[in-house]
C-alpha cells in the first residue's frame, strides 16, 4: 500500500477544508468544520493558518455565538481572484459576445453584451471590466470554433477568424486567457464521474457542433478538432437553416452517429424548443433501438437552454483553473 507523504495529507486536508466552506458558502466555526470534516479541531488549528495566510479564507469580522461562547469563524474567500467570462453565441441570426465577471463560486458580479463588432471594441470593453475589476486573474472565452496552434482556425464570428485571440486579451488585460469551444463548455457542465456524456448542439442557423466528456475530462482529438461533426457525410452537404422536413432525419442520423463512435451513457441533445415536437424522445428511443439491438442505450437528455449551460460550463472551468493547486 503506498505511504502518504505528510505534504499530500495536508494539501488533502487543506482541500477538504476548502470544499466544504465553498459548499457552505457561509461562516463555520472551528468546531463545525471538525465535525463536518470529520478532522480533530488539533489537525484544523494546524490547517487554517496557512490557508488565511495564502488569503483562500477569510475570518469573520463578527464572531458567531455557539453554545453562549463567542468562536471565530471562516469563510471561503470567493473573490480572492474572479474571473472574466467571454461568450461568443448566435443570437437571432448573428454572432453576440457575452461578457460575465464571475467569482470562486460562481455568482455573477457584472453581465453585459454588446454586438460581434471588431478587435478594437472588444480589446476596449475588457480594458474597462479589468480596470472595474482588477482582481480578474483569468480569461475564459467560449466559441463557436476550434482553437488551433493558439489560433481561431474555425470561427463563426468571422471578424475573428484566424485571430490569435487568447494571446490578444493577455497582453491587453495581463490575464491568463483559456479558449474553449461553446458545446465542449455546455457538455462539460453535465460531467460525471466514471461516465462518458456525449453533447449534440443544433443552432437554429448553423451546422451542428458536438462535444465528449470522458469521466469528467473533455476529448478533444489530436488537434481539437473532435466533434466538428458538420464534416459528417449527412451533415456536411446539407443547406443551413434546415428545412423543417429535413429535421428529424438530420437529428436521428446525427445521434446515431455519435452512440455509434462513442456509446455513451448519456447524450445531452441541445435543440431549438420548437424542434422538440418534431425529435421526441419516444421518436429517437424507437429510432436508436432498431438499429442497436442490444438491449443498452444511452439515456437521452433534452434542452432548450444552450446559452445557459454553455456559461455554466465555462464558469466551472474556470474556477477549477483558478484553484488548481492551493
Amino acid at each position: 500500500m503506498k505511504a502518504y507523504q505528510p505534504t499530500t495529507i495536508k494539501l488533502h486536508n487543506q482541500a477538504v477544508l476548502l470544499d466544504l466552506l465553498k459548499q457552505q458558502q457561509a461562516p463555520m466555526t472551528k468546531r463545525q468544520l471538525a465535525d463536518a470534516s470529520q478532522l480533530s479541531v488539533v489537525t484544523i488549528n494546524k490547517l487554517l493558518p496557512e490557508l488565511i495566510e495564502k488569503q483562500l479564507l477569510l475570518t469573520t469580522d463578527q464572531p458567531q455565538r455557539t453554545g453562549g461562547r463567542q468562536a471565530a469563524a471562516y469563510q471561503y474567500n470567493a473573490q480572492r481572484t474572479l474571473l472574466l467570462i467571454i461568450q461568443f453565441i448566435e443570437e437571432d441570426q448573428q454572432i453576440v459576445i457575452r461578457f460575465s465577471v464571475v467569482d470562486l463560486v460562481g455568482n455573477i458580479l457584472h453581465h453585459e453584451q454588446s454586438a460581434e463588432g471588431r478587435l478594437p471594441q472588444f480589446l476596449q470593453v475588457i480594458r474597462q471590466i479589468k480596470q472595474e475589476y482588477p482582481k480578474i486573474s483569468l480569461a475564459v472565452v467560449g466559441i463557436p470554433g476550434v482553437e488551433i496552434a493558439g489560433r481561431l482556425k474555425i470561427m463563426d464570428a468571422p471578424a475573428f477568424k484566424d485571430m490569435a485571440l487568447g494571446e490578444l486579451i493577455e497582453k491587453e488585460i495581463a490575464v491568463k486567457t483559456l479558449i474553449e469551444n461553446d458545446v465542449n463548455a455546455a457538455v462539460f457542465h453535465f460531467k460525471e464521474e466514471k461516465k462518458i456524456v456525449a453533447g449534440i448542439y443544433f443552432p437554429k442557423n448553423y451546422p451542428p457542433g458536438a462535444g465528449l466528456v470522458i469521466d469528467q475530462q473533455l476529448f478533444k482529438g489530436a488537434n481539437h478538432l473532435s466533434g466538428e461533426i458538420k464534416h459528417l457525410p449527412h451533415l456536411y452537404t446539407a443547406s443551413y437553416p434546415l428545412a423543417t422536413e429535413a429535421i428529424p432525419e438530420q437529428v436521428t442520423a446525427t445521434l446515431q452517429a455519435i452512440v455509434a463512435v462513442t456509446d455513451p451513457h448519456q447524450v445531452i441533445l441541445f435543440l431549438p424548443s420548437e424542434w422538440q415536437a418534431l425529435v421526441s424522445r419516444s421518436f429517437l428511443e424507437k429510432q436508436l433501438a432498431a438499429v442497436f439491438q442490444y438491449g443498452v442505450l444511452p439515456k437521452l437528455h433534452f434542452s432548450d437552454q444552450f446559452s445557459e449551460n454553455y456559461l455554466a460550463g465555462l464558469i466551472t472551468m474556470g474556477i477549477e483553473a483558478a484553484g488548481l493547486g492551493l
